[in-house]
């Protein structure tokens, strides 16, 4: 059981205010806190649905917001502490802890579940079977419908196949052109996390320029490939450049960019149409056979040559796309799939914290999905300079799950205050483990 707070002075809820007639500013209470008023640029229901993830869109100069809140928890938890005033902030701070515990423990059995339909499927599993587990194509399509719940509480977007086509095969900014033949996979999916641009230096023909590439700060792979449908290989990789997504997959063909067929070509060519006149004339100038087999063995390592090139230059090709897996490569299999599950703790953790701070800290400004959704972006806008689309539906559906949220018959939201919100989510915990412990069987 988590120990008690130290009782702070508790306020009552205050009703919600009506809402504001259109045009007219909310009323701030506090300075510290920024919030959008009715007047303001309203969110679509498109903007605000579940399924309205931002991530699609061309590439203009400023990337369209995503869900995910690339800031730490503990560092989200601190600005929050400002909306409070100081005897509060204690109370708080207990609240954001456990409320972190409890999205830990949440999640971790859900894990529990992926793993257990995963281990099957695992490329790398070490033990030996034996219960009965089904590994078949429905069964792999089951455990990957799981994958993504979980990518996508993480605040992953899965990419679409136009996307997925609309990047494969593209020259990758490292020098490194390769082909992928997706009829040998069985199954490939793709989700990404964080999205942003860097610049790179290229060699474009003569010289080096320096471009700018759309890169995904995350990126989670599921494949499958077709002579072992039965063998699912998921990874995780870090800042992989939009154009270097078949990089990273298991059937990549490794090709020549055209320069380096071009350079090949005239000093390969070059070298052996040279070889080979001057072997034709020491042929025609020599009459013994001594002087046939020089000329010959000559002619031979002027061939063997221009084949090393090639040999060469492949092996240099290899040797940058092993470079670029080694320091892009994050985790692998089930730890990939851990992986994942830790980013949705902090994830759902963040959006809930974030939705719970702006309502309770400033209960009579009447506070609507449309009001708090803007509200939580002006926020992390203002104090943090992330701009980011907030999933005011997560972080509002699972405080009303939890009880730290109530809803009034006119669509508003009212929230505990910190030591009554604390008192319930404890008293949650203790009820869990409580029934967790009664259906364990005692020897």
């Amino acid at each position: 059981m988590c120990p008690e707070p130290e009782p702070t002075p508790e306020r009552p809820l205050e009703p919600p205010a009506a809402d504001l007639p259109d045009g007219a500013p909310a009323e701030v209470e506090d300075p510290r806190l920024v919030i959008l008023g009715d007047g303001g640029e309203t969110a679509s229901e498109e903007d605000l649905s579940p399924e309205s993830d931002g991530w699609s869109g061309d590439s203009a100069d400023r990337l369209p917001p995503e869900r995910y809140l690339r800031v730490e928890f503990d560092a989200l938890e601190h600005g929050l502490c400002e909306l409070w005033e100081p005897e509060q902030r204690p109370a708080f701070q207990r609240l954001a802890k456990l409320l972190l515990a409890h999205f830990g423990v949440e999640l971790l059995s859900d894990l529990g579940d992926l793993r257990r339909s995963y281990r099957v499927f695992d490329p790398s599993r070490e033990t030996v079977r034996v219960l009965e587990e089904d590994d078949s194509s429905e069964a792999r399509e089951a455990c990957l419908d799981k994958l993504s719940e979980m990518l996508d509480r993480a605040n992953y977007v899965e990419l679409e196949r136009r996307h997925l086509e609309e990047v494969l095969g593209q020259v990758s900014p490292q020098g490194v052109r390769v082909e992928v033949d997706l009829s040998e996979l069985a199954s490939l999916r793709v989700w990404a996390r964080g999205r942003g641009r860097r610049n790179d230096r290229v060699r474009k023909w003569l010289k080096k320029e320096e471009v700018e590439t759309d890169v995904f700060r995350r990126l989670f792979l599921a494949v499958a490939v077709a002579e072992e449908p039965n063998r699912l290989h998921l990874r995780l990789f870090k800042d992989v450049a939009k154009n270097d997504l078949e990089m990273f997959l298991p059937n990549t063909e490794i090709r020549m960019k055209l320069i380096d067929k071009i350079k090949l070509g005239i000093t390969g060519g070059g070298g052996t149409i040279g070889g080979a006149v001057a072997t034709a004339t020491k042929v025609t100038a020599t009459t013994s056979a001594l002087g046939w087999g020089v000329a010959l063995v000559g002619f031979g390592g002027v061939v063997w040559r221009q084949v090393r090139n090639v040999f060469h230059h492949r092996t240099r090709y290899m040797a940058a796309l092993a470079q670029y897996l080694y320091f892009h490569g994050l985790d692998n299999d089930r730890g990939a799939a851990a992986h994942v599950a830790q980013q949705a703790v902090e994830e759902e953790a963040k959006e809930a914290l974030l939705a719970y701070a702006l309502v309770a800290s400033r209960p009579t400004l009447g506070w609507t999905l449309d009001r708090l959704d803007r509200a939580a972006e002006a926020h992390l806008r203002d104090t943090l300079d992330l701009d980011a689309d907030f999933d005011v539906h997560g972080g509002v559906d699972k405080l009303l799950e939890l009880g730290l949220f109530l809803k009034a018959p006119d669509g508003q939201f009212v929230a505990q205050d910190p030591v009554e919100a604390f008192r319930a989510l404890d008293e949650r915990w203790d009820r869990r483990f409580d029934a967790d412990e009664s259906a364990t069987p005692h020897a």
